[in-house]
């Protein structure tokens, strides 16, 4: 009776440091995950100014977000490798930008207005009123 006994508490402890070295080898999720990249830049105007509102996201992913008051922006925890990104803000031409892992950050995106430049009036030039058809 006392060498079963003997035998049964051998073989649990035996049993017992198999798993634990089983699982002390198994490869947990977080170190067999890739590591994952983060873009962030400004998004300005074609004369500097930055750009708030500015939609910014990744085609055909669902990662965006949009810039802040100072046109900033910030894309985290992106899978690694080669990115798109594109930008469109309204009255702006959309632009879309291909990212490397060597690519400098932060990034700096330029947007040109798709509407015609203001021209200044000149001085004492009288003011010309469209659609008027009193005369």
């Amino acid at each position: 009776m006392l060498f079963r006994a003997f035998a049964l508490q051998s073989f649990i402890s035996k049993l017992l440091l198999t798993w634990l070295c089983v699982l002390l080898s198994w490869p947990s999720h977080a170190q067999s995950a890739p590591p994952r990249t983060r873009w962030w830049g400004q998004v300005v105007t074609a004369t500097g100014q930055p750009l708030a509102g500015v939609s910014v996201w990744v085609p055909g992913t669902t990662f965006s977000t949009s810039t802040n008051a100072e046109g900033q922006f910030l894309l985290p925890d992106l899978p690694p490798g080669a990115a798109r990104l594109r930008f469109e803000a309204p009255t702006f031409l959309a632009v879309e930008v291909a990212l490397r892992d060597t690519t400098r950050l932060p990034l700096q995106v330029r947007l040109h207005s798709t509407r015609p430049p203001l021209r200044a009036r000149r001085p004492g030039a009288a003011a010309v009123s469209r659609g008027d058809s009193s005369e």
